[in-house]
């Protein structure tokens, strides 16, 4: 029976090369604005396992590189993150979905956020946006099982 659901016809699977293109556009447009009191930079690692429990899949990952005046993402492994945030796929869904937001993830032991917290704090109000700016890059968001396995640099034009 083919799938006769309605779809938004600019939706967007997470984790896909096009998700992270649409990250890439909203954190050069959100950069443009971007300010916060920061003497050193904040790097901000996401990785995402699959909603499995499988070992031998590799996890998504990407990470924010965060300055006084700039945001730069990039996917792949962060070389030398300040913070780490680890998650499943299904955290995510939920983040995208909105049934969730970050603090109750936490607050579930269901997002677990190492490294130095100190440092992240110190975005402060800024904080929260980095939050929407990294869970929908797009309005309509759609999870799939597969994402991008080589590092990209996605915020240059």
């Amino acid at each position: 029976m083919a799938d006769t659901s309605p779809r938004h016809e600019s939706s967007i699977d997470w984790p896909s090369p096009a998700w992270f293109d649409a990250l890439g556009v909203r954190v050069r447009e959100q950069s443009q604005q971007w300010q916060c009191s920061l003497t050193e930079p904040v790097v901000l690692a996401m990785h995402v396992r699959d909603r499995t429990t499988r070992t031998d899949s590799a996890p998504v990952e990407w990470f924010l590189t965060i300055t006084a005046d700039e945001l730069h993402v990039t996917v792949g492994p962060a070389p030398h993150p300040t913070v780490t945030v680890l998650t499943d796929a299904s955290v995510v869904e939920d983040l995208i979905d909105g049934r969730i937001n970050a603090q109750q993830a936490v607050d579930a032991n269901r997002l677990k956020v190492r490294g130095d917290l100190n440092r992240l704090a110190a975005l402060g109000s800024a904080l929260s946006s980095l939050t929407a700016l990294l869970v929908a890059p797009h309005e309509s968001t759609t999870v799939s099982q597969s994402g991008p396995s080589a590092t990209k640099d996605i915020t240059s034009p």
